[in-house]
């Protein structure tokens, strides 16, 4: 009912509703009073953003992952004051120990759950995009897939790049498997021939005709020579 308040078009109903939802420490209220910072009342954003700073807190961390949606889009509503409220959450998000909810929300089935997830953990380095791996790399969303590929392997040691590339070569999708493709040719061009030899055999036109071009730029235009070799093996 509170929540329903916060959304009528008197301020000073919207600005008592957000008061109440303060007294509310279920988490349901957390939706609520994020939409409420971009109130075009400077005294009911103000009440939000109190009732928000009381709740960045590691046992309110799943509330905020519910809602990531809204978290990466507190930039865009804070004055450039006022952003500590936004570092603070992604800190929360991101610590050691709470790192694992925001990685779950790569999987969410929510599309903008998961771009949120997304853009904060690409800010990650190190370690901690290494825990990613296992938990994205099989992902079911193709924007993940490609998230992995273009923002979290190339932050990465060669060795766990060129070896998670790999995977994604035989991809159902055809442009993920031609971006690891290129990934492995850049990264390791020896150990990449056999791949693009292989990939010469792909099911799609435009991923042959990429291995062809990476062959010819590798110093191997002998096509006919290659499918010879091919038959023979």
């Amino acid at each position: 009912l509170m929540g329903y308040a916060s959304f009528q078009p008197n301020g000073y109903v919207r600005q008592e509703a957000v008061r109440r939802l303060r007294a509310i420490t279920n988490g349901e209220e957390i939706r609520f009073l994020l939409l409420r910072l971009n109130d075009w009342v400077t005294a009911v954003r103000d009440e939000a953003e109190r009732a928000v700073e009381e709740r960045v807190r590691p046992e309110k961390a799943a509330a905020f992952a519910d809602h990531l949606d809204l978290v990466l889009r507190l930039p865009d509503w804070l004055r450039s004051s006022r952003l500590e409220s936004y570092g603070r959450i992604t800190s929360l998000l991101t610590g050691p120990e709470l790192l694992p909810l925001t990685v779950k929300a790569l999987k969410s089935d929510a599309p903008g759950i998961r771009k949120a997830a997304a853009r904060i953990l690409g800010e990650l380095s190190g370690p901690a995009l290494d825990s990613l791996l296992p938990e994205v790399v099989d992902s079911p969303h193709l924007e993940i897939r490609f998230w992995l590929l273009s923002v979290v392997l190339p932050k990465l040691e060669p060795a766990s790049t060129i070896a998670t590339a790999r995977r994604f070569l035989t991809d159902r999708v055809a442009s993920v498997r031609g971006a690891a493709l290129r990934m492995v040719a850049a990264m390791d061009p020896g150990a990449a021939e056999p791949f693009r030899v292989e990939a010469l055999w792909d099911r799609s036109p435009a991923v042959r005709d990429l291995a062809r071009f990476l062959l010819r730029k590798s110093g191997r235009d002998d096509m006919a020579e290659i499918v010879r070799e091919r038959l023979r093996s």
